[in-house]
Parts: C-alpha cells; structure tokens; sequence
C-alpha cells in the first residue's frame, strides 16, 4: 500500500466523520425548531406544500431558530419598505 494511498483514505475518513457531525446538528436542530408563528402562534401545517413556502425560518449563530408565517412575514416586509 503506498503512503499516497494511505493518506487519501485517512483524509476521506476525517470528512466523511466532519460531514456526519454537522448534519447530525442540522438534524437536531431542525428537530427543536418551533411549530407555530413566534409572532401570531399560527401553526405550522407540513402538509401543505404551497403554505410551506411562504413561511420564513431564520437561524440565528446563538442556536436560536424563528419561525414566521407568511402572513406576518409580508406585514414585516412592508413595514420595513415603509421605513426606507
């Protein structure tokens, strides 16, 4: 077995255990994400695909994860356009 080889190997050992470590955070992460609207406590319905894509996630460095409805995302939107 040549060295080459042999520091490939160990190089896509170390990556493929880095990978597995960071989609097991994205996995529970996703898992403690909030099931309802932080500003209206709407219920998040994850059957509904085309309600699904107008709620807004937000994942802050701190760990903490916000969920938005898309009804109170647009009044966020244009709150903020009003005061540009």
């Amino acid at each position: 077995m040549s060295i080459a080889r042999k520091i490939k190997r160990k190089k896509a050992k170390e990556n493929k255990k880095i990978a597995k470590k960071v989609m097991r955070k994205v996995g529970d992460t996703i898992a403690s994400m909030p099931k309802v609207c932080r500003k209206c406590s709407t219920e998040l319905d994850k059957t509904n695909d085309a309600s699904l894509d107008e709620w807004k996630i937000k994942i802050f460095e701190s760990g903490r994860v916000d969920l938005t409805c898309g009804d109170c995302s647009e009044v966020d939107k244009n709150t903020s356009q009003g005061n540009k």
